[in-house]
């Protein structure tokens, strides 16, 4: 049935000011309440007792008033997501939903934030004013290396006592890049000679000037130890000195299928924030793709690209 013009485009306006549907759902407090509910129904016409009628309007104002109260709750909020720089797979990044009341008058109390599409993350506001937004932190988990697409996210509360459920699914499609989960290996050729050797203040030396002391990572020289810092503090430091050149290393990718092949992707990309961290010029040999040894932060991103948006082999 089509509704009339004058009808329809007044209730489409209306829908569009309320917001997403707001769902709900009896939680088990809210069934058990619903059961003693129906209890004292009987129990009162059975008797006819004006108390037991007294008692049973109260319990009906109170479902009453927890259901606008939720409703309410849920109405006039938008969110957005605050990702992290760098995502890898299968690991736990730290970033925060945006939570903002658009509402002039009532606050939002106990809103959850889930993610439902492409990865797991969830985050709670306890209390936010009207007018007002807050971050709730949170750790996003995406499971496979890529391009992963985050789809809707959902808020949800059982405020104000836990009788029942709502939620309401907002869209919020985004594309993001998900690393190759970084993991301990060798693929790399050390010593090439390939590309420019430049000055590269990160580098270790240990003919240089000193610059600076950094903690100890795996790989690095038991001679390179400052050992009074080292005893003073009770961690391992590292004499950082400057040099005329770095390293130069080229990583290459083992050629495989299924599982080993995602495993070589995350060995290289391992090898590849190992030598970042020392400093080292580093390049990829990913199948015929040859990136040629390079220093510098914007670099080491372009190689954990290349290696995410690999081909799967299965």
């Amino acid at each position: 049935m089509t509704l009339p013009d004058w009808l329809a485009l007044p209730l489409a306006a209306w829908r569009r000011r309320l917001g997403p549907r707001v769902h709900v759902r009896p939680t088990r407090t809210g069934l058990a309440f619903i059961v003693l509910v129906l209890g004292v129904l009987v129990a009162a016409v059975n008797t006819g007792n004006n108390l037991l009628y007294l008692v049973l309007a109260v319990m009906l104002a109170l479902l009453v008033l927890s259901n606008l109260l939720a409703e309410l709750n849920l109405r006039g909020l938008e969110v957005r997501r605050a990702l992290p720089a760098e995502l890898y797979a299968g690991q736990a990044a730290p970033g925060a939903f945006e939570l903002h009341n658009l509402r002039r008058r009532f606050p939002a109390v106990t809103v959850h934030i889930d993610e439902l599409e492409g990865g797991a993350a969830r985050g709670l506001v306890l209390l936010l004013p009207p007018g007002e937004q807050a971050p709730a932190p949170v750790h996003w988990v995406l499971p496979r290396r890529g391009m992963a697409h985050l789809g809707s996210v959902r808020l949800w509360s059982e405020f104000p006592f836990g009788l029942v459920r709502r939620w309401v699914d907002q869209p919020l499609a985004e594309q993001v890049l998900v690393y190759p989960a970084p993991v301990e290996g060798r693929s790399a050729l050390p010593g090439l000679g390939l590309g420019t050797t430049r000055e590269d203040p990160r580098r270790r030396g240990r003919e240089g000037d000193f610059q600076s002391l950094r903690p100890y990572q795996p790989g690095d020289p038991l001679r390179d130890l400052h050992w009074p810092t080292t005893a003073r503090t009770g961690k391992a430091m590292v004499v950082q000195r400057g040099a005329e050149g770095a390293p130069q290393v080229l990583i290459r990718v083992e050629e495989a299928r299924g599982e080993r092949w995602e495993r070589a992707l995350s060995i290289a990309a391992g090898e590849v924030e190992r030598h970042a961290r020392r400093g080292d010029a580093v390049g990829i040999l990913l199948g015929s793709s040859r990136l040629e040894p390079r220093t510098g932060e914007a670099w080491r991103r372009r190689l954990l690209t290349e290696l995410a948006l690999a081909e799967s082999r299965g």
